[in-house]
């Protein structure tokens, strides 16, 4: 499925293209609150993959509705997600005008199988998401092959016989001083729990001295809103 209308950039619009790992290719947005629930499809263990602008739904008025986004699960008994976003202040200020909107897009969904949900910011903007705008940048390795194998077995080993330490303490202990080594390692920590290898508090912000664990601690899983 491709998204039925390209979303075109704007300069004085925060229109933007975000590079999608599931997707595989550039997924556009319209407002930085598209763009927070981007980060919780990229880091949700259940998603397989989302269109962005995947359909269009007749209105009572005749006109067309074309909502968000449309999420697929890797779970094959669980329906696809038809998705919009909105402000929390533009839905009280147009209610009307919303209810309708998701009465159509509810209806819609269920004729096509899906289920639908409206999220707005009480629930994207939040610490969680801007971990998860951080850690998206790490989700790579910083290092390569073998160097990248004895920088996760180092920091394993260390984790496994002193947690919790500091992502900094981690990093300046393995780095021995060095100021490459010490930072290759912060990088290659950052990485680690970007892949829930490793684990910390992501209600938090993420800084160099969050604590980072080996074990998962109670409630830490909760990754994201799907």
């Amino acid at each position: 499925m491709e998204p039925v209308r390209e979303i075109p950039i704007q300069s004085l619009s925060v229109r933007g293209k975000f590079p999608s790992r599931k997707n595989r290719r550039i997924v556009s947005y319209e407002s930085q609150l598209e763009l927070a629930f981007l980060y919780h499809l990229e880091f949700s263990d259940e998603v397989s993959h989302y269109v962005e602008q995947p359909c269009r739904v007749k209105s009572p008025s005749g006109s067309y509705y074309v909502p968000d986004f449309l999420v697929f699960f890797k779970d094959p008994l669980r329906k696809p997600l038809l998705v919009e976003i909105k402000y929390l202040k533009d839905v009280k200020r147009n209610i009307n005008k919303i209810l309708q909107k998701v009465e159509t897009l509810e209806k819609y969904a269920l004729s096509k199988g899906y289920d639908f949900r409206l999220f707005t910011d009480k629930e994207l903007l939040n610490e969680r998401t801007e971990n998860y705008r951080f850690l998206y940048s790490y989700l790579s390795p910083p290092v390569d092959g073998e160097d990248y194998q004895e920088y996760t077995q180092n920091i394993l080993n260390l984790l496994r016989e002193r947690q919790p330490l500091r992502a900094i303490e981690i990093a300046q202990i393995l780095g021995r001083g060095e100021f490459v080594e010490t930072g290759l390692y912060l990088s290659t920590v950052w990485h680690l729990i970007a892949k829930s290898v490793l684990w910390a508090n992501l209600n938090e912000k993420l800084t160099s001295h969050s604590l980072v664990y080996f074990e998962e601690p109670e409630g830490f899983r909760e990754r994201c809103l799907l």
